[in-house]
């Protein structure tokens, strides 16, 4: 949903184009997730490079570019942050991606937490490069644009189509991802007999989940036709918050022989999750 809000933005598409792009790339990524986890981690990686490209292009462009003198401020309540926090987290949940491709790493008990580490910590070291470019450009205010993106903030053509492509790229990345993840989330599910077993099925060459892959497109098929793109955000918030919370309660009952983290971590967690879901309902 956000690659065909973030194309019909900024080439100003009409509205119904929005719904027939998000469940198109959808069905094509979801296609070549069914190819192959082999296939569809290299198509990963080229995606990330070119995610990466994008970033940095926009963010030489900006720093290029004089800096914004607008000293225009942004009025926030006192939950505000929280809220902001809320929806934020989405952003970093790629590394939970990670953890549910198991079955595909090697020595997962000791690569996946390393992994994960080095994950947030190169993607914080790019949110906040990208955030200092943006208040560089165009100052505080450029949040408060309804149909804010970082390309119309590049006055360069040239260097603003490649901010597009990247953008455009890097979600579709995000989407790419999802369906991986998530359809290995519902494999795990049906062999725990969660969910029906016929969902624990895999292809003849064990590269793919089908019956698990076809079910969360069919998921995120119906949020994209009906719902926006602040409706599908809010309920990815939402629901992903729960997930990690539910997350670490199960980790809660992990023995002390398999515990591989302190208790303490998991309690923090499971409070952060559920208190960030109360206090953005509340905002």
């Amino acid at each position: 949903m956000a690659v065909a809000w973030y194309i019909s933005v900024t080439m100003g598409l009409s509205a119904w184009s929005v719904n027939l792009i998000a469940v198109g790339l959808l069905l094509l990524l979801t296609i070549f997730v069914l190819s192959g986890v082999r296939r569809t981690n290299w198509l990963n990686i080229v995606l990330v490079l070119i995610s990466l490209a994008g970033l940095t292009a926009f963010i030489i462009a900006a720093f290029s570019a004089q800096k914004t003198t607008n000293s225009a401020t942004v009025s926030a309540d006192s939950l505000s942050l929280f809220h902001a926090a809320a929806l934020m987290f989405v952003a970093f949940t790629g590394y939970g991606r990670i953890a549910t491709m198991g079955e595909e790493i090697t020595e997962p008990r000791r690569n996946i937490p390393k992994a994960v580490v080095l994950t947030l910590a190169v993607v914080s070291a790019i949110y906040i490069a990208v955030g200092l470019a943006i208040l560089h450009l165009g100052g505080i205010a450029s949040f408060e644009q309804s149909n804010f993106n970082i390309a119309n903030l590049i006055s360069d053509p040239s260097w603003r189509w490649l901010v597009v492509i990247g953008g455009v790229v890097a979600m579709s990345g995000v989407v790419l991802n999802l369906v991986l993840g998530v359809s290995r989330v519902i494999l795990a599910m049906g062999r725990r007999k969660d969910l029906p077993n016929a969902l624990a099925k895999l292809s003849q060459d064990n590269q793919s989940a089908p019956a698990a892959t076809w079910l969360t497109f069919a998921i995120m098929a119906i949020i994209a036709l009906l719902g926006g793109i602040e409706s599908a955000w809010t309920l990815s918030a939402f629901t992903v918050l729960v997930y990690y919370g539910i997350t670490n309660i199960a980790a809660l009952k992990v023995s002390n022989e398999q515990r591989f983290i302190p208790k303490w971590i998991s309690v923090l967690g499971l409070v952060s999750c559920f208190g960030l879901v109360v206090l953005a309902a509340l905002a």
